[in-house]
């Protein structure tokens, strides 16, 4: 409270106090990914626990970009050659500012996807459809 401007302060300190829900109710079980078993519930722990440190108000206290990429609930999908590799070149918004009907779409998507494929695997691909 001490970092907000005055004003700002002055606004939060005269607003009603309300007891806050914790994020068991906030972010139930149901609502990520769950095969019915020890892990899956594990799992859904984790998630809250990673938002709960993310969404903080304070900076200072929120977690760091480098601490969630830690965390036991992504770090599986962590890799380090990704996070360390160069920059994507921009995105060209041109094709989205044109009108494309259903098929055009599907095709741009296809070559798009196929673009990625050719440069991030080591697998063939098969570009016949």
């Amino acid at each position: 409270m001490q970092r907000l401007q005055p004003t700002v302060r002055n606004y939060v300190e005269n607003r009603p106090r309300y007891s806050g829900y914790s994020f068991d109710r906030l972010f139930p079980d149901v609502l990520f990914p769950n095969d019915n078993n020890e892990q899956s519930r594990r799992k859904a722990s984790e998630a809250r626990d990673l938002l709960s440190r993310m969404l903080v108000i304070d900076p200072e206290q929120r977690i760091s970009v480098e601490q969630a990429l830690l965390h036991s609930y992504i770090n599986v999908w962590y890799d380090a050659e990704e996070v360390n590799a160069p920059a994507p070149e921009p995105y060209d918004h041109s094709v989205d500012e044109r009108e494309h009907t259903v098929e055009q779409w599907k095709r741009l998507i296809y070559e798009e996807v196929m673009d990625y494929e050719a440069h991030n695997t080591n697998a063939p691909v098969n570009t016949t459809r």
